[in-house]
């Protein structure tokens, strides 16, 4: 449950502007244990409008020592914030 939380937040850091209200839905598939301090890598891709005014994103969480996708066919919808330009 923990690789979990780390991929919404990876999610929120990359689109929700690190703003908790701003996901509206996280879904996913546990497709692969991992272990404490294995190191993790969130793929993050816009896939479009979602509902209600929503980002539709997919995402995948691998596993860097092993591998393997810990995390698969992840779709969150997320009210996009866009970052300043300073």
């Amino acid at each position: 449950m923990s690789t979990f939380g780390f991929a919404a937040r990876a999610v929120l850091a990359a689109v929700g502007g690190n703003k908790a209200e701003s996901l509206k839905y996280f879904g996913v598939r546990f497709s692969s244990p991992v272990k404490p301090g294995d190191a993790l890598e969130t793929s993050i891709w816009e896939m479009g409008p979602g509902p209600a005014g929503t980002t539709e994103v997919a995402f995948v969480t691998k596993n860097l020592a092993t591998g393997k996708v810990c995390l698969g066919a992840g779709v969150a919808y997320v009210k996009k914030v866009e970052k300043s330009k300073l």
